[in-house]
């Protein structure tokens, strides 16, 4: 529920004030009957959020199975594979994508999960990059070779969306 700062209004030389609650509901239809363009610009605002939480959703999962291949690539040229071979791989892609380590910027985006707080085109790159470092893994390329691979290939690739935009 809303509720409203005092309405006072004079009627017959009194002066009436009316406290007044209104729902979320309500209250945007009201907005709709007072202004019809509102009630168009607002149905263009839910039907773009709409799109652009679907987009993100299916980015989020790419990402996701995006990781499972790399994570198999890391354990068949690793032996034995220790933890931080995955939260080395992990952390280099997010700080090239993301400017930042991955502990930054849960701390920054207050999220449990990296992929959580990142936008659908971070998510794309990240996905994109993923790919690229398995690849590189599985021939057997040193850490700081692939390091400047990936680091090249995104640069490649903000280069090409600017040229784009």
């Amino acid at each position: 529920m809303l509720r409203s700062s005092r309405l006072e209004y004079e009627q017959n030389a009194y002066t009436i004030c009316v406290d007044y609650f209104l729902s979320v509901p309500l209250t945007l239809q009201f907005a709709r009957w007072l202004s019809p363009a509102f009630g168009v610009n607002f149905d263009r605002w839910a039907e773009d959020r709409l799109k652009k939480e679907t987009e993100w959703k299916r980015s989020r999962l790419e990402a996701k199975t995006g990781f499972l291949p790399m994570t198999n690539a890391i354990l068949r040229n690793h032996d034995p594979a220790k933890p931080y071979h995955f939260s080395n791989e992990a952390d280099l892609i997010n700080r090239i994508v993301l400017g930042m380590p991955s502990k930054k910027f849960k701390t920054e985006y207050e999220v449990d999960n990296v992929r959580d707080g990142c936008t659908a085109a971070q998510l794309q790159n990240l996905d994109r990059l993923q790919r690229i470092n398995t690849g590189l893994i599985e021939i057997g390329m040193e850490y700081s070779e692939r390091k400047e691979h990936l680091i090249k290939c995104h640069n490649n690739e903000l280069t090409l969306l600017s040229k784009v935009a």
